[in-house]
């Protein structure tokens, strides 16, 4: 919807066309919200807005594949925990790698089952 009002959409019924089906206000309703005058200075700002949210998305984007290839490069001694620890019913890669990260993957520093379930809390 914002990108159609930035776009220089005005019409409130075909804006509210463009609302997420899961969104719980009535279309009535919606497109009384949406019924308004949008000048061209705010069609500008929200362009940069929208560019902004972008740049920022992206730049999440690429520290997160940055971040994940350390954890990977890390993870590489202890593949063969992470494997092991992935049979388990409901656990995936991701809270293997957790559980490898906080425990290790020598148990014997835990005198029994009851110390691990203690020291994970």
């Amino acid at each position: 919807m914002v990108e159609a009002i930035r776009d220089g959409e005005t019409d409130p019924a075909v804006l509210a066309e463009l609302a997420d089906p899961r969104l719980k206000a009535k279309p009535d309703v919606l497109r009384a919200a949406l019924n308004g005058r949008v000048t061209a200075h705010q069609r500008i700002m929200l362009g940069l807005y929208l560019d902004h949210i972008d740049a920022t998305e992206r730049a999440i984007a690429r520290a997160f594949e940055a971040i994940w290839q350390r954890v990977e490069a890390a993870l590489m001694p202890f593949r063969k925990a992470v494997a092991l620890i992935v049979t388990v019913p409901g656990v995936g890669p991701d809270v293997a790698a957790s559980i490898v990260a906080e425990t290790g993957d020598d148990m014997k520093r835990f005198p029994s089952e009851g110390h691990l379930i203690s020291w994970a809390g």
